[in-house]
């Protein structure tokens, strides 16, 4: 089976400063991997190199193409949830963003198995959601184009335990019930160990693909 997502020397650079480079690895499909490092150190970049949205030098591809040839199979859920929760937008319009219809595919296992987790009304406005339930919508919503591939952008940010518990637990079904891939930039990857398959950790300009948990972890004590 092919990676789905993998890279060969690659470099990318804001503003002609190079934020990461010497980028090589493969990614086989079905994983759940975290993407780490500190503010600063290139996750974001890499996500928005992998999305299309960036240039880049080396080989990239994602399901087999360059970026942003494959956008059509990816889910993304952009970091922070406040710009959706707004008063004109309910949990329903969010939900249909990304369908080619305003009626939902109730034949995807997926996107109802988000769609079940979701403990409101699908129109109830989104300003009236807490941080946990907007941030589950969001990720309900990026299951609704049907992806091969699901990224995330530090999903767990401002949200309390149980928001994130709950969440990590959703990301887990999707992966084990629908082999979805899922990538997850977060601060912490000791919370998502449960579903933990690899780690991918930028730092001082390079970055380090971990295929082994164990290694990561291990390596995580000294970054501490």
């Amino acid at each position: 089976m092919s990676p789905v997502l993998q890279a060969n020397n690659l470099a990318v650079s804001r503003q002609g400063v190079e934020v990461f480079g010497s980028l090589t690895f493969a990614v086989p499909a079905g994983q759940v991997s975290a993407i780490v490092g500190a503010n600063g150190s290139g996750k974001t970049t890499f996500l928005e190199a992998t999305l299309g949205l960036l240039p880049f030098q080396g080989e990239l591809q994602v399901l087999g193409q360059v970026p942003p040839q494959a956008n059509r199979k990816i889910g993304y859920v952009s970091q922070g949830v406040d710009h959706y929760r707004t008063e004109f937008l309910r949990v329903r319009d969010l939900l249909t963003i990304n369908q080619r219809s305003n009626t939902f595919d109730h034949d995807d296992e997926a996107f109802n198995l988000g769609v079940n987790t979701i403990k409101f009304h699908l129109d109830d406005r989104m300003s009236e959601l807490s941080m946990g339930q907007a941030q589950k919508a969001a990720i309900v919503g990026a299951l609704a184009g049907r992806p091969q591939v699901l990224f995330l952008d530090e999903p767990f940010s401002g949200l309390d335990p149980k928001s994130s518990t709950e969440i990590i637990e959703l990301l887990g079904r999707l992966n084990q019930e629908q082999q979805l891939s899922i990538f997850i930039v977060t601060h912490d990857i000791h919370k998502l160990e449960p579903i933990l398959s690899s780690v991918l950790r930028f730092e001082d300009h390079r970055a380090t693909y971990y295929p082994d948990l164990t290694e990561a972890l291990h390596d995580e004590g000294h970054h501490a």
